[in-house]
């Protein structure tokens, strides 16, 4: 009885995961990517203009 209720779960989890399951997780995998990158060119342009700032 278990045995069944437990394939009948997987199979259920199984079709959940279709294209746009994958489409969330790609996306939230470029995502992370991109964020921790994006915070990098802030500061490094941050940091242009204000050498930039105190050279004029």
């Amino acid at each position: 009885m278990e045995l069944s209720a437990l394939v009948d779960h997987l199979d259920h989890c199984q079709g959940s995961r279709g294209r746009l399951f994958a489409l969330s997780c790609a996306a939230e995998a470029t995502n992370s990517f991109l964020a921790a990158r994006f915070v990098t060119t802030v500061v490094a342009v941050a940091l242009l203009m204000g050498v930039a700032a105190l050279l004029t």
